[in-house]
Formats: structure tokens, sequence, C-alpha cells
């Protein structure tokens, strides 16, 4: 079965929705950015404090192209995975990519998000990084899938959509 590949905004639940889906459907979850914290040794916000954007882009491309080579997982990807044109031929040339959508407004409410490094110094910034990749989102993605009421709700929606 070929993979599922999780794609939205920082704060979209795409960790949460992405483990609940594996859970019921009895495959693998992966994050993408525990991966990469994992094989670096260091933090996301490390990563782009010592090596920039660019460094922590060409440590996601890679850890992508390892899991494009596997099968059967869920896997939930960094907001920022769309940036990266490579990243949108591996997934979706290894799976199905649904981006997950949730109200900007929501995701900025929730307080955990300005540990984000590219939201740290002001969380109003996702609105200029949706301007940016809301084009690219709708590049990569096969379906869309809406995550603002109930959880439950938007798993079942992923996997009639997976069926």
């Amino acid at each position: 079965m070929k993979n599922l590949y999780l794609i939205g905004m920082m704060g979209a639940g795409k960790t949460n929705i992405g483990k609940m889906a594996a859970q019921r459907t009895h495959r693998r979850f992966v994050d993408t950015d525990a991966l990469i914290e994992k094989h670096a040794g260091m933090t996301v916000a490390e990563i782009f404090k010592r090596e920039g954007e660019s460094g922590f882009r060409a440590r996601e491309t890679r850890v992508l192209a390892s899991l494009a080579r596997k099968r059967n997982m869920i896997v939930s990807t960094g907001g920022g995975i769309v940036v990266t044109p490579e990243n949108i031929r591996l997934m979706k040339r290894s799976g199905i990519v649904i981006w997950l959508k949730r109200d900007l407004h929501t995701i900025i409410a929730n307080p955990r998000i300005r540990r984000r490094p590219l939201l740290a110094k002001n969380e109003n910034a996702i609105f200029d990084l949706m301007l940016v990749r809301e084009p690219l989102y709708k590049k990569a993605c096969h379906f869309v899938v809406y995550n603002d009421a109930d959880r439950q709700k938007t798993v079942d929606e992923i996997l009639r959509i997976v069926k």
C-alpha cells in the first residue's frame, strides 16, 4: 500500500491526526520532524539556529527520500516541506498527499505555536507564510481535508479517501 502524506501549516494537527489514523489502520506512523531531530541529535529549533532554514530543508529532503522508498506508512510532514520542489515530487510519486487545513486564527490561538522557529518572534507571521505556501500545498496535494472540528471526524474523512 502506498504511503499517506499529511501536509499543511504548522499547528494544523498533522501529527495528532496521523497518529490516530495509523492506530485505526495498523500502519506505521512517522513524523519527519521527529526523524530529522533523531538523526541530527538536536531539535528543529537548534538546526534552524545552527544551519539556517536551508540546512534544515536539506535534512528534510534526505529524510523524505528515505521514507519514499518505503510503503504502508502514514507520514506527518513539517509545514514547509512543500517549499522544496523535489519533496513534492517524492510525495506524489510514492503516496497519497492530503493537505490538512485548519483556520489560521485557530492555530495561533494555541500558545505552543510560539515555539516554532519561524513564528517565535511573531505568531502573526503565519499569515505571510500561508501566502507563500498555499499555492504549493494546492500543487502538492491530491485531496484537502479540513481539521477545524472533531478530530475523529477528520480521521474518518481521511480514511474514506484512502479506501
